[in-house]
């Protein structure tokens, strides 16, 4: 063998190694389309009714590129937003089986607020009052608890199962004449409490100010971390303006904490109306902010991603869900590949039977041919889909019907008096 030929091998073998190599093992590697591993297929409306005349041009776009930052940082492979119509958003998800947490990461506005909670007093005497009217207090129990220090606060706990009833009572035009002006109720984030065989979910009451004393506006960053107990929590970065404003806020708080009669204030954390952390307010807080709670890893990552990035600039209404099971990608996979390996076998002895030592070179040519389409696929973390399956199948056709044209030629020329070196 000519040295020419020699390199020619060796750089024929490294690519064929290099391409196995990529996409080894092949179901890790190469990533699957929405009709091969199953997925969500979304058509999300963006209700632009209560914007004005002027922001409503642009709200879809807007928001179809909040939901792009949502989903990229989600780790979603390959995944299909695009515009349908004035105010429509088709949204594909190939892998994602949880329906619940994918359409509450898409479809929350994402308005972040820190405002203050009402004095104890004020919400145990507003709680009174409604329940003159209405029996709020049979839903939510009044408790007594103490901070480190030993200053006394309440709290305002419900079961999570009497949820829909509260709301309804809340929402009521009589109980709305009972808030004191400028107040609002709000309802936390549910949480587990209890023991091992008797934890149920609970959520908490809070009376808060209708104006917020931070808005998320200020928001640079959020990441989430472990703090010193080990709990997941979420980090948030400010603006010098949001930092200002937190470092007074807090200060405000630190002195009346430290009166002879001493006054526990807190700063809910909210988060389209639903309040994650109620944290007191006992010292001054000179940098940024921290929401703590009873997060799981999963929790924390999905909530500092959608404040990460960024509101919507409208509601989401999800008009149309389909969610296709990974059975239904799992056929899909055995019959294409079924398929493409009985084509290929059937092929490969015909070549093989039909064209003997020729035939050979071909099958080992094609076979290499598919290697390297894979180990592609692998290395630009390109997505086989069905269509995709078929496409090989079709390479294959195509490679081994330029075979058999370029074979029956030769043997035309070598039938005609020709030495075999000329008919090739």
């Amino acid at each position: 063998m000519s040295p020419n030929y020699k390199w020619k091998v060796i750089l024929i073998i490294l690519v064929v190694a290099s391409a196995i190599w990529l996409m080894y093992p092949p179901q890790e590697q190469i990533n699957l389309g929405l009709d091969l591993q199953g997925g969500m297929h979304l058509v999300l409306k963006v209700d632009t009714s209560k914007l004005p005349k002027d922001l409503k041009v642009d709200a879809r776009d807007r928001a179809l590129q909040v939901i792009r930052n949502r989903v990229d940082k989600f780790g979603v492979t390959e995944p299909l937003i695009q515009p349908s119509g004035k105010d429509r958003i088709i949204v594909e998800l190939p892998g994602i089986k949880d329906r619940e947490r994918a359409v509450n990461l898409i479809g929350r506005t994402a308005l972040l607020e820190f405002k203050l909670v009402a004095p104890d007093e004020l919400t145990t005497k507003t709680l009174n009052q409604i329940n003159e009217i209405k029996p709020i207090l049979d839903i939510v129990t009044i408790n007594e608890g103490y901070t480190e220090e030993g200053v006394k606060f309440n709290y305002y706990t419900f079961k999570d199962k009497d949820r829909a009833e509260l709301e309804e009572i809340i929402s009521s035009a009589e109980v709305q004449k009972k808030l004191p002006a400028g107040y609002t109720l709000l309802i936390s984030r549910e949480q587990e409490t209890g023991e091992a065989e008797e934890i149920e979910a609970t959520r908490q009451l809070y009376l808060v100010k209708d104006d917020a004393e931070i808005t998320g506006e200020v928001l640079t960053n959020a990441m989430w971390d472990k703090d010193r107990f080990g709990d997941y929590q979420v980090l948030l970065n400010f603006e010098a303006e949001g930092r200002r404003a937190m470092r007074q806020l807090t200060r405000e708080a630190e002195k009346k904490y430290q009166e002879p009669s001493p006054q526990v204030s807190r700063l809910a954390i909210v988060l389209d109306d639903v309040i994650y952390s109620a944290p007191f307010m006992k010292e001054e807080v000179p940098s940024n902010p921290v929401i703590q709670g009873t997060f799981t890893r999963e929790e924390a990552n999905d909530l500092a991603l959608v404040l990460r990035s960024g509101a919507l600039p409208a509601p989401i209404q999800v008009e149309q869900e389909r969610t296709i099971g990974p059975t239904l990608g799992q056929d899909s996979i055995r019959k294409g590949v079924k398929a493409a390996l009985l084509g290929g076998i059937i092929v490969l002895l015909f070549m093989a039977s039909y064209y003997i030592f020729a035939g050979l070179i071909a099958n080992f040519a094609l076979c290499i041919n598919i290697v390297l389409i894979l180990g592609a696929l692998a290395y630009l973390r390109a997505t086989l889909t069905l269509p995709g399956i078929a496409g090989i199948i079709l390479t294959i056709g195509m490679a081994v019907d330029a075979n058999v044209l370029i074979f029956e030629r030769i043997r035309e020329w070598f039938k005609i008096g020709n030495h075999l070196r000329v008919s090739i």
